[in-house]
This record gives structure tokens, sequence and C-alpha cells, in this order.
């Protein structure tokens, strides 16, 4: 896995690995109401863009897709989402 620091591109790859990581990771806890609204699918770019640049935000990147998002707005880690499929990874 490759750590880089994140890129207008990939925002929307971003909104994706939210929507299906909230959908998937907590769908044994939540209904399905309560995730559309965590989750809506639908979500401000063009925000989401500015802020990840304003913002220090990294990415993870395997096999061409991003599995890991970090997001930095107050020197402490705010947003961490994990791709679904990697909830299980083991760090060497």
């Amino acid at each position: 896995m490759q750590l880089r620091k994140y890129i207008a591109s990939d925002c929307e790859p971003l909104a994706k690995l939210f929507f299906q990581t909230i959908h998937s990771i907590n769908a044994k806890d939540y209904t399905k109401e309560q995730l559309d609204v965590w989750a809506t699918g639908t979500v401000d770019l063009k925000e989401w863009d500015k802020s990840f640049l304003k913002h220090h935000t990294i990415v993870a990147i395997e096999n061409n897709e991003i599995h890991l998002l970090l997001h930095d707005r107050s020197l402490s880690i705010e947003a961490t989402v994990l791709f679904k499929n990697k909830q299980s990874l083991e760090m060497e």
C-alpha cells in the first residue's frame, strides 16, 4: 500500500468509498434509514475537495484503488475511512 497526499481527482472515489464503507460495515448496527441519513450517496464534491485540499489529507492506494482516507483538520485525525474489504487488514 502506498501513502500519498490527496489530489483533487481523489474526491469522487473517496465519496464512493465513504458511502460503500458506511453502508457495508455499519449495516448490522443501523437501519437502512439511519445509514441513508449518515451517507446519502450525494455529497458536494466541490466542498469535500476544498476541505481535503485545505487540510492535511492522506490517501492509501493499492492496485490503483483508494483504500484509506486520513483527514486532519485540527492537528488530530478527524476522519479515517477504511475500504470495507480491508477492515480486517493486518499491519506489518
